[in-house]
């Protein structure tokens, strides 16, 4: 996040393979995002989460099966498989 904005939101952004992006952070890092995918199948995300790893979770609150990867500054890499058109929840999990 751009340091002039330590702590917000934003939502209805679109990332590539058009998917939903609702985000909010704290302190520029990831407190919470909410992707809403449209087609099936596996997605990368790369965020500033001060190096904690990822927790996500279907519409539901369903845990999803998410590998996740600690990268260089804080940054975390988590890999998972969205299935059809869903919501998912992404969240730092906690220390």
């Amino acid at each position: 996040m751009p340091s002039a904005w330590p702590g917000g939101s934003v939502r209805g952004l679109r990332a590539r393979g058009g998917v939903g992006v609702d985000l909010a952070w704290q302190d520029a890092v990831l407190t919470s995002a909410r992707l809403t995918f449209t087609d099936p199948g596996p997605h990368t995300l790369t965020v500033p989460t001060g190096g904690r790893l990822l927790r996500v979770t279907d519409s539901e609150g369903r845990p999803v099966a998410v590998d996740s990867t600690p990268l260089p500054g804080g940054f975390v890499r988590a890999a998972f498989t969205a299935h059809g058109t869903s919501v998912h929840h992404v969240r730092p999990r906690r220390r």
